[in-house]
């Protein structure tokens, strides 16, 4: 009889814990309301806790991230932050090759990625995640530019020229694990800016200045898409999609008070392009844009 009992109770353990990793996956699949759920990651990193990366690092100072843009009404934050961490990454390659003019920034096309990307399982305005457009940008081999293909804020139908695409050869598309914020550092320090999901607070909203921490915030209520640019060990450094007017120019300091604070390493992907090198390889051909 005992044993029986036993056998019960070990039987309900095993559904209980079921049902609250079940539970807790659900979360993470659906922390960004009204995009398309987000699957395993095609890839994670590798590379974890380097002991060369800096404490530190702003890859604004090096000319490869562009000026704050406005989504508007439309809900694609999803495809500026995408589209910034390709360029981003398409100008530390240049960086390497010795082609690199901060002057001559490159600028990619959300609203390519609005209008063409639905089959990878984007919703143009009403939202999408990185990891689709990524998708989209592997199948197609490039992106156009702005010039091309300009912002209207609206979905369309698709007008992509193969003629005029920028080559972008995406090699992996990889995603941080969950909650880690020493590998959202590695990767952005290694790869270049990676894109994360946060979840967009009152306070966030109407956020000027300073070093943000919201106690309110939740990492599962995760609600907006930017893009990390750098870090210190206080704060991650972060692009936002409404303009030059808010925050800093833009961009947030987001508080490393505690791991994977507003959700910024819940949902973080960043390519890995075909010619990528390593930061710590292009160190002496880093110059900081005055």
């Amino acid at each position: 009889m005992k044993s029986s009992i036993g056998l019960v109770i070990q039987l309900s353990l095993v559904l209980l814990l079921l049902v609250l990793n079940l539970s807790n996956q659900s979360l993470i699949d659906n922390g960004l309301p009204n995009l398309p759920q987000i699957q395993a990651p095609v890839s994670l990193p590798v590379v974890v806790n380097q002991p060369n990366i800096p404490a530190e690092w702003d890859w604004r100072k090096y000319g490869i991230v562009t000026p704050a843009r406005n989504q508007g009404a439309c809900g694609s934050g999803w495809s500026l932050s995408s589209a910034e961490a390709l360029e981003s990454h398409l100008m530390k390659v240049q960086i390497a090759e010795g082609k690199f003019d901060p002057k001559k920034q490159l600028s990619l096309s959300e609203q390519n990625l609005i209008d063409c990307s639905r089959h990878y399982g984007t919703e143009g305005c009403n939202g999408g995640s990185s990891r689709d457009a990524f998708k989209y940008v592997n199948q197609t081999k490039g992106l156009n530019t702005n010039d091309d293909y300009p912002y209207t804020g609206k979905d369309d139908s698709c007008h992509y020229n193969k003629e005029k695409r920028v080559d972008i050869d995406i090699k992996e598309i990889k995603r941080i694990t969950t909650g880690s914020d020493q590998e959202l550092v590695s990767a952005i320090y290694t790869y270049g800016p990676v894109t994360v999901a946060v979840h967009l607070t009152n306070k966030f909203l109407n956020y000027s200045s300073g070093i943000l921490d919201d106690i309110t915030c939740n990492a599962e209520q995760i609600s907006g898409l930017l893009l990390a640019v750098g870090y210190t060990p206080e704060y991650f450094i972060l692009k936002n999609n409404w303009g030059t007017k808010w925050g800093e120019n833009g961009f947030v300091r987001l508080s490393r008070s505690k791991v994977n604070n507003c959700g910024v390493s819940e949902q973080a992907y960043y390519p890995v392009l075909a010619n990528d090198v390593g930061t710590d390889k292009i160190r002496d051909k880093l110059k900081e844009v005055k």
